[in-house]
């Protein structure tokens, strides 16, 4: 009889280490079996053959699947740094490596073998010098390509490389709604059957079929997918791509908590492939830790299809001038004249808004002051029940001022627009336009990805929407991008905001001047000299980069420091700030962490719940780490955390 650690996939198994069973058999390292948990039957995967333990009565293995096949061992050995990197349990960590259920039958596939093809169009001079660069390097790559430069087709160029020498790639995107979009770009030189999707808006059934036609192909393949395709148990990984890697849909905020950035680094070297993360505005963190660690980064910044109409013309308007405002509260005469123009050209008019802008911030109309904490120099936020001003992250608050203390006006402001009220304007403004809003309450059938051929053929006059908007997508016909509110995620109360507004601004004034036509920008803001704004609206990545970077040294917040998140909910709002008092003062005996808070979370009441925060920063990462395993029992986390709302 034989003795096996098994890792054991079951949301009730919260230990950290393998439990150990017995088998008749010799077993490989990556075996899929079946065990009991309990009185319950969960799947597990063989970590390795043990010597049994003396007089110790152990749990025989029910079943070995798949005739004992294990899966690759680069996955064997994520899942092993995967317990070592992130503080979870072992059954929540398990659930990532294994479908929902198992087929009844084993799938027997015919994946053809790749053969090299002719990509076209053909290469910039500017995107063979970045393939070039990417074949001489080791393994990670950032190419920070401006938008319209064309870092997709690098990515086909070094995907059909890895195929034709039968090596597998997988390519993210940090949302589904994107998939579409890059399969139909794969499609025009890979055969369906070599492309496979893998991603939470796949029907449960069809998922699993696709998890085993990954793990019984012995061919490459192209995986597409969200963050979990991460953890498929995909042969012979040769690239590993990361699109937009800059985007918060790459991070895991429920059990258990990871960033896959960081994930698929570990991946890339456990498999010794390449892996290239992208994107037009990549995050300050990642970008100082390159520079850092002499990371290759690779810029890209002529337009892959240039042409004559590809200028762009951006204009700023200031909501501070109410005679731009009198057809409307919040679309100027000029956006409002911009958007007919288009129409009777026959070209698309794309309305961004800022989804994060729905926090209670208090700005003046006026001349743009803004309502700032004292110690971090974040948003204050309105908290319209106690009538006071708070900040969410060290707990600074202060009563609400009725009048501007830079310029003594009277009109203050403290919300701004939604998606629904634009739409319901515009249709009143231009009733013979064909308008579609995307936002996170669509119908099924409304959905961005449901939508995109009906976009690209310019069926659809005015398209308004959120952050995915503004996320690689080409649309040939987009004459005219106008930002509702630029001012918006500036003045979201976190270290973040100005990071955020820069990538999401420059992101959706790259959707025009790509090649195809003419492009015009119109950006709404309260502050029209802002330097950010003009860092984003010109380019100017590099005093962008050095402006930001000194800003979050002066305030100790990341790429300075780690920083943890911890949050508690309690029946009453005294009883939370009473439970996070408590916790800082026993944290504040470490002399390696520095403590902010307590300060209600951003969204104080959670149903009948109040939830309170703590901010713990430190040097040493792994002192944070010791605080999440010795957290008491109530407590929620975030280590790693790209915001702190």
């Amino acid at each position: 009889m034989y003795a096996y650690e098994i890792w054991i996939k079951a949301k009730e198994y919260h230990g950290k280490k393998p439990l150990t069973y017995t088998f008749h058999k010799q077993l490989n390292p990556g075996s899929i079996v079946k065990v009991n948990l309990r009185k319950k039957e969960v799947s597990g995967i063989v970590s390795r053959q043990v010597t049994a333990p003396k007089n110790i009565a152990m749990k025989p293995i029910n079943e070995v699947l798949f005739n004992g096949k294990p899966i690759p061992k680069p996955q064997t050995q994520l899942i092993k740094w995967m317990h070592e990197y992130y503080p979870s349990g072992s059954g929540y960590i398990l659930q990532l490596f294994l479908p929902l259920s198992w087929p009844k039958a084993n799938r027997v596939l015919d994946i053809p073998k790749y053969s090299e093809r002719i990509i076209d169009p053909k290469l910039t001079a500017e995107q063979k010098d970045a393939v070039e660069n990417i074949r001489k390097a080791n393994s990670t790559i950032i190419l920070h390509g401006e938008t319209g430069t064309g870092k997709t087709r690098v990515y086909m160029e070094l995907i059909n490389e890895t195929l034709s020498r039968g090596s597998s790639c997988v390519i993210l995107v940090p949302e589904i709604g994107l998939i579409p979009h890059i399969k139909q770009q794969l499609s025009t030189f890979l055969d369906n059957d070599i492309i496979v999707e893998y991603h939470s808006g796949i029907p449960a059934t069809k998922r699993t079929n696709n998890w085993m036609t990954i793990f019984m192909s012995n061919n490459p393949l192209v995986i597409i997918g969200a963050r979990s395709a991460l953890f498929l148990p995909t042969n012979n990984i040769g690239l590993v791509i990361l699109d937009e890697f800059h985007d918060d849909g790459y991070t895991q905020t429920n059990n258990p908590k990871y960033r896959s950035t960081r994930v698929a680094s570990q991946l890339a070297i456990n498999n010794n492939a390449k892996l290239i993360l992208g994107s037009a505005t990549p995050t300050l963190t990642d970008m100082y830790f390159a520079k850092k660690k002499n990371i290759p980064i690779i810029r890209m910044k002529k337009l892959a299809v240039p042409s004559a109409n590809s200028k762009i013309k951006v204009t700023t308007i200031d909501k501070k001038n109410k005679n731009e405002f009198t057809l409307s509260l919040s679309l100027s005469r000029a956006l409002i004249s911009s958007i007919n123009k288009q129409i009777l050209k026959g070209k698309q008019s794309l309305l961004f808004i800022n989804r994060r802008g729905s926090a209670r911030l208090v700005s003046c109309r006026h001349c743009g002051w803004h309502a700032l904490c004292q110690n971090c120099e974040l948003p204050l936020t309105l908290h319209e029940d106690r009538f006071i001003l708070l900040c969410h992250t060290c707990g600074f608050q202060v009563k609400p001022t009725s009048q501007c203390p830079d310029c003594n006006n009277t009109d203050i402001i403290y919300s701004s627009p939604g998606t629904k009220g634009i739409e319901k304007e515009l249709k009143k403004l231009l009733p013979q336009a064909m308008i579609a809003r995307f936002d996170s309450d669509n119908l099924t059938h409304e959905r961005l990805d449901k939508q995109l051929s009906a976009i690209q053929k310019g069926d659809i006059d005015v398209i308004i929407g959120t952050q995915i908007l503004v996320k690689g997508f080409d649309i040939p016909k987009l004459g005219l991008v106008g930002i509702i509110d630029a001012d918006t995620g500036l003045s979201f109360p976190d270290f973040s905001s100005e990071e955020r507004t820069y990538q999401l601004i420059r992101q959706a004034v790259g959707r025009v001047g790509r090649g195809h036509t003419d492009g015009t920008v119109i950006i709404q803001t309260v502050n029209p000299n802002s330097k950010l704004l003009s860092f984003a609206i010109n380019r100017n990545w590099d005093d962008y980069l050095d402006y930001q970077l000194a800003e979050r040294k002066k305030h100790n917040f990341p790429p300075f420091t780690f920083v943890l998140k911890l949050e508690c909910q309690r029946k009453r709002r005294a009883s939370a700030q009473k439970t996070a008092n408590v916790l800082k003062s026993a944290l504040e005996r470490n002399n390696a962490v520095q403590v902010l808070g307590p300060a209600p979370s951003i969204k104080e009441k959670q149903h009948d719940t109040y939830a309170w925060q703590l901010v713990v920063k430190s040097k040493n990462r792994i002192a944070l780490t010791q605080i999440i395993e010795q957290l008491p029992s109530g407590w929620k986390y975030e280590l790693d955390p790209t915001h702190l709302l």
